[in-house]
């Protein structure tokens, strides 16, 4: 289904922003949850997300509000991750 706004947008832009910064949240608290059944990666001690420095802190985006990011930050650091190069895939994509 096409939206009713053109490619190139600025509209179009923002809501590229926003599914991007939605599919980050939902890859990281899933990550999470896989370290919590099974075990975190084992690069993830001493990265910068064992400190809660996630993607967005790192490149200077601004969280939205429709996400808690804080809580997720928390959780990182005191689950882990189940994948260690989150922060240099979506590094790409920001």
């Amino acid at each position: 289904m096409a939206l009713p706004m053109p490619f190139e947008s600025s509209t179009a832009q923002e809501l590229n922003i926003q599914n991007f910064k939605k599919i980050y949240h939902a890859a990281v608290g899933a990550s999470c949850g896989m370290a919590e059944q099974y075990d975190p990666c084992c690069t993830f001690q001493g990265s910068l997300a064992s400190e809660g420095k996630l993607q967005l802190d790192l490149s200077g985006v601004t969280p939205m509000g429709l996400w808690e990011w804080e809580g997720l930050e928390e959780q990182v650091v005191s689950v882990e991750l189940a994948h260690g190069n989150y922060q240099d895939f979506v590094g790409m994509c920001m």
